[in-house]
């Protein structure tokens, strides 16, 4: 399984990113695990840029990266948290 990390420093309105948080929600596999950054899963890094910016307005500074089987490291998350991410990075 494909694992993207999505960060965004969001520039636009609110309501683009009620809109961004939705679509990310709609992933299969997904968690917003700071303010403004994501893990999501199925889709290339290009594909989820596209879509953001698509329902953001175009303006945003937005970054995405595939991390699936990459070394990470994190501190801060609940047990709940670091197991899902052990899992979702592994894959």
């Amino acid at each position: 399984m494909r694992t993207i990390l999505l960060a965004y420093d969001p520039t636009s309105s609110p309501q683009n990113y009620q809109r961004l948080d939705e679509y990310l929600k709609s992933y299969s596999v997904h968690w917003r695990f700071l303010e403004t950054t994501w893990i999501s899963t199925e889709k290339t890094p290009a594909q989820v840029i596209g879509e953001a910016l698509a329902l953001t307005g175009g303006t945003d500074r937005v970054f995405a990266i595939e991390v699936s089987g990459k070394p990470a490291n994190w501190n801060g998350f609940s047990p709940e948290g670091t197991a899902w991410l052990r899992q979702v990075l592994a894959a």
